[in-house]
């Protein structure tokens, strides 16, 4: 019976659990305190992941933790103990009040390399001054000041003779700006005008009935150009088929005239060789003729 109730009483305790990926030597049974005063006590670490879990109950009792509190490790004494400490929002300025946010612990070593890195840029800082500071950076700004200092100077006589110009030049800007305005009125009024005489042959009905009389003339001329243009073709592609009949018929009359010719003249080729054997036959003849006389006188 006395441990039932001792459990009671131990669980009629409220818990709470958060995280933290680093509880700097937090253990169980340390001491949980809410803004200086101590209202319980750690019960359990968990290790999960990458992330510790850290719960811990109330024991005092009419003990409320304010909604969205801040829960962080601190010291709590000479010999380095360590103490969760709960601190309500300062400003409302966490979404989800329903839970207890955790802020991670700071290790001297943190601390060291902080501080190491600021006197490590101061050191650098110091480096620099001192090179600007020397002799030969000193004598150079110099020189680059009073370099300055004449194109400065240069630059402002620059300026005042472009404004002793444009103040001399002002009237004849003037002038010329007048005349400008004075064209762009005559020819806004020239449009004007112009716009005016198109509304006016716009409303014209005798325009209008010729508008519409010339553009029906040239639709049919455009028809009729087209229907004599296809008729031209047709007769262009009949000459040109008669053309090509001409010169197919030329062609095989040129045959037929060849063919002729060399028939005439292998007749004429036998005719002459008829002759010049008849020729021949003729010749020895009268040889023969010739010879039988003077072979009879011999005789004789």
């Amino acid at each position: 019976m006395g441990i039932d109730k001792f459990r009671e009483h131990i669980y009629a305790h409220p818990t709470y659990t958060v995280t933290f990926k680093d509880v700097d030597g937090l253990s169980v049974g340390s001491p949980v305190r809410l803004m200086g005063k101590q209202v319980g006590n750690i019960v359990k670490l968990e290790l999960y992941e990458s992330e510790i879990y850290v719960t811990f109950r109330i024991a005092k009792k009419n003990t409320i933790i304010p909604d969205g509190s801040i829960a962080s490790i601190q010291f709590t004494g000479l010999a380095g103990s360590r103490s969760l400490e709960i601190m309500p929002q300062k400003r409302k300025f966490l979404t989800n009040n329903k839970i207890i946010y955790s802020q991670e612990p700071i290790r001297i070593s943190s601390l060291m390399q902080v501080q190491t890195t600021i006197f490590e840029n101061l050191l650098e800082f110091c480096r620099g001054m001192l090179t600007f500071l020397s002799k030969n950076s000193i004598d150079s700004t110099k020189k680059n000041l009073q370099t300055t200092s004449e194109y400065m100077k240069e630059s402002n006589q620059s300026m005042d003779g472009a404004l002793k110009n444009i103040k001399e030049s002002g009237s004849d800007i003037s002038k010329n700006t007048k005349e400008i305005k004075q064209f762009m009125n005559e020819q806004n009024k020239n449009l004007d005008s112009a716009y005016k005489s198109f509304n006016k042959l716009s409303k014209d009905q005798k325009l209008k009935n010729n508008m519409n009389t010339i553009q029906t003339t040239v639709e049919n001329l455009s028809a009729t150009t087209d229907t004599a243009s296809k008729k031209v073709s047709e007769v262009t592609g009949n000459l040109n088929n008669f053309n090509s009949n001409v010169k197919n018929f030329n062609q095989k009359v040129s045959k037929v005239k060849n063919r002729e010719l060399e028939y005439v003249s292998e007749i004429n080729n036998s005719i002459q060789k008829t002759t010049d054997n008849m020729q021949g036959f003729i010749d020895g003849l009268n040889k023969n003729i010739n010879k039988k006389p003077a072979e009879e006188k011999t005789k004789n």
